[in-house]
């Protein structure tokens, strides 16, 4: 698949056409992409260069920014078209947009497919930059140096030096030990699976024959087959058993196949209670061919596509928000040409899940069936019910990747990180298990920076106030009482709330990037409305500057007012004689906050300004400002339109402010 344009071109291209009918500025494109103003004016320039001949140009207006200008609309639409296909297929087939799905493909490619990588192969197939492909680089050899594991660079590029045994256990580690021990792999193995059925076992036995073969499949196909094998081994146990060849040509002198009876011949080894007939050999190297086998692929493009609606159709259906999930597209249109070789050849196979599924995910069942109900109208044969609870499987396993994405990465750190660590731990779990995942916990003396990269939330016995750590940090007790459980939920509330809206398509996504600014900046803690007349103006301050929560210093409050003064010397912070902003000359806290109160009956600030309504109290952060300086930018909007200063003065509740500034920022 050609990409026209890289992804951070794309990103850009569709800012500019939401906003053809003006310039952006590249501060603007910046806070909206997540990219320094320096990597936006780069991917500009190579936009500039890529739309040439594609009925479309990019003006440059010093102290304005960016605009898209239309030579040719037809040219430019189909272009447009093609381009929106491409990304939209692209990020299917191989979601890789974040740094572990990019180091995932990599090792996938290094380890699994045997693969001599070089850097702009990787920079061209996965859309990044020379100096983003170093950092992947580098995170991957810091991963692998604990297995004694090295990257190196030959002439002919990247390439992979350690033992056999150290590189098989990385594999499995790294692959299959977190997926197969998801809770729906655990569930699978607790009802349907007897305890003699190994899932670890069996990964052990198709790794080593596929290695020992160099046999280059990916790790989707590894795990389709090793779940195949635990199903075929309690089908057997159930007494059902394939009597005839799934294919009469099949080549049982090529390597797929030579590996499958390698696996069949230590299997039989493995499980001396049933007897596992050789037609079983066939149907696992079945399992091993790749996907792109010309001779047992879907040939049929219509099915492809079908298998795609199908997912979006039953994502919608269940709110699972699957629809970009690349491993459910890889698996689905494997089965779907493991399933049409069954059916060309009359081979029908009981599923040992069924009943299970039919128990205990039987609305998943149903809509499976009606989702890709096309597919089966394609193919032009029967379904049944041990098919199609295979399928089944298939969006379970999606769903639970989905919400298992969706959760909390925490750390929990303490002054030893043993027996006080694992009380709360324990009471985390409890108290928030579908939420959190707890990823490490540690003492403060074992605190990293590889281990922050891994997590999005440190919980804390210790107080880490006076230490800039790059995720949030919640300080509570060795027992976590009440009000750390409050403070907890907040934040899970808050987080799970911009993960979920964040995984919605497209068109959301500046109603996204508000909501995140939103919820970054405001609190409802900090915010007043107020009906009393009379108020006093430094009162009013200083009791909005206490409640920013993380005061450094004792006379705080002085200095805040303080720089308050001194930053009223050098420009107006009065607006249209209702509107006030004050804010300090200097960052005083970690993280940017700002403080609201609206006064109904207005206050009075100098003889100018006797009935000021609005006071937006800015606290800028030491580290970072993007998301103040959207809401700064924004509030002039306040006094430019009556009816959005009326809307906000008859608001009583915080709910109601968010909605109006939300209004506002999309502006």
């Amino acid at each position: 698949m050609i990409l026209i344009l890289r992804k951070k071109e794309w990103e850009i291209l569709k800012i500019l056409w939401k906003d053809r009918n003006q310039y952006t500025s590249s501060q603007e494109m910046a806070m909206l992409i997540g990219a320094s103003d320096k990597t936006i004016r780069k991917y500009t320039n190579f936009l500039k260069s890529s739309l040439k001949g594609h009925g479309a140009e990019i003006q440059a207006k010093q102290g304005n920014g960016y605009q898209l200008v239309i030579t040719q609309p037809v040219i430019f639409a189909e272009f447009r078209e093609r381009e929106t296909k491409k990304h939209a297929d692209y990020k299917i087939a191989t979601n890789v947009d974040d740094n572990f799905d990019r180091k995932k493909y990599i090792i996938n490619k290094l380890f699994l497919e045997s693969v001599i990588l070089k850097r702009n192969e990787i920079e061209q197939d996965l859309h990044i930059s020379s100096t983003v492909v170093f950092k992947l680089i580098a995170d991957i050899r810091s991963l692998l140096a604990e297995y004694d594991i090295s990257v190196v660079n030959t002439k002919k590029g990247l390439e992979i030096r350690g033992s056999e045994l150290k590189q098989r256990q990385f594999l499995i580690d790294y692959f299959f030990s977190r997926k197969f021990n998801s809770s729906f792999m655990i569930n699978l193995q607790n009802t349907v699976f007897d305890s003699s059925i190994n899932l670890g076992e069996i990964t052990v036995i198709v790794l080593d024959e596929i290695r020992n073969a160099d046999l280059y499949v990916s790790d989707f196909v590894i795990e389709n087959s090793i779940v195949h094998i635990a199903l075929m081994v309690q089908r057997l146990r159930n007494g059902n058993t394939l009597m005839r060849h799934l294919l009469d040509d099949l080549d049982k002198q090529g390597k797929n196949y030579q590996v499958a009876k390698n696996i069949y011949d230590r299997l039989v080894r493995s499980f001396p209670d049933i007897r596992i007939p050789e037609v079983e050999a066939e149907y696992i190297s079945i399992h091993l061919i790749s996907r792109n086998n010309k001779k047992l692929s879907i040939k049929n493009t219509e099915v492809d596509k079908e298998i795609k609606t199908a997912i979006n159709n039953f994502s919608e259906l269940v709110n699972g928000r699957i629809q970009n999930d690349s491993i459910l597209y890889k698996g689905l249109v494997d089965h779907f040409n493991q399933l049409l070789i069954r059916l060309q050849n009359q081979i029908e196979i009981s599923n040992p899940v069924l009943r299970d599924v039919e128990k205990y995910y039987s609305e998943e069942l149903a809509i499976t069936k009606k989702s890709f109900q096309s597919i089966a109208d394609i193919l032009d044969y029967p379904i049944n019910d041990n098919e199609w609870s295979y399928v089944t499987l298939h969006m379970i396993a999606a769903m639970e990747r989905y919400s298992n994405s969706q959760k909390i990465r925490v750390l929990i750190m303490c002054a030893t990180g043993v027996g006080s660590a694992q009380v709360m731990k324990n009471r985390l779990e409890r108290e928030f298990g579908n939420a959190l995942s707890i990823s490490k916990v540690i003492s403060y003396y074992e605190l990293d920076k590889k281990v922050l990269n891994e997590v999005d939330l440190v919980i804390s016995s210790i107080n880490v106030d006076g230490l800039y750590l790059p995720v949030p940090v919640i300080n509570v007790s060795v027992i976590i009482n009440d009000s750390d459980i409050r403070n907890i939920k907040k934040f899970v509330n808050i987080k799970t709330d911009n993960k979920r809206k964040l995984s919605n398509s497209d068109h959301k996504y500046e109603n996204i990037q508000n909501e995140y600014v939103f919820y970054n900046c405001f609190s409802e803690d900090r915010f007043i409305v107020t009906h009393k007349e009379n108020i006093n103006k430094e009162k009013m301050l200083s009791h909005m500057i206490a409640l920013l929560e993380d005061n450094p210093q004792t006379n705080f409050n002085e200095m805040f007012l303080r720089e308050i003064k001194i930053r009223e010397t050098y420009g107006p912070i009065i607006f249209n004689n209702i509107l006030a902003i004050p804010h300090p000359t200097k960052p005083l806290t970690k993280d940017e906050k700002i403080v609201v109160a609206i006064i109904k009956k207005g206050l009075y600030w100098d003889s100018e300004n006797p009935n000021i309504r609005f006071i937006f109290l800015l606290s800028p952060s030491i580290t970072n400002n993007k998301n103040m300086r959207q809401v700064s930018n924004s509030l002039a909007k306040i006094i430019e339109n009556k009816s959005l200063e009326d809307e906000l003065l008859n608001i009583n509740n915080y709910n109601d402010f968010k909605n109006i500034m939300l209004k506002i920022l999309s502006l």
